[in-house]
């Protein structure tokens, strides 16, 4: 029974971990695109715009290469990615708490006794 338990405890934690990857990720991946679809880049060529609107790394090195002063939608690239992050902490910190709620009350509902997990 012992090796049941951990080992499905294991797997929840690993499932667990790549599911919020997953959700957190593609939530704050989401938000940046959302925010870049406005941008202006009408300079650009097509590889440079979809990198720019791919990711920041991609926005930051784009702007790097060109010269003269910083385009505007590098402001708009740090701000959509800031944006996508906030909401991904706020989104894991709402399901944190109400996975703690959930726990609680299942806990309570078990009725466990402290004299029965004690070993003998």
């Amino acid at each position: 029974r012992s090796g049941s338990a951990s080992a499905i405890s294991e797997t929840s934690a690993e499932f667990g971990g790549a599911l919020g990857v997953a959700i957190l990720g593609s939530m704050a991946t989401l938000v940046y695109r959302t925010a870049m679809s406005g941008a202006d880049l009408s300079g650009l060529d097509a590889a440079q715009a979809t990198a720019v609107s791919s990711t920041l790394a991609g926005a930051v090195e784009t702007a790097q290469s060109m010269t003269g002063a910083p385009p505007a939608w590098l402001e708009t690239a740090k701000s959509g990615f800031s944006l996508g992050f906030a909401a991904s902490c706020v989104l894991a910190t709402a399901m944190l708490l109400l996975l703690a709620f959930f726990s609680r009350r299942v806990y309570a509902a078990a009725h466990i006794n402290k004299d029965s997990l004690t070993s003998h």
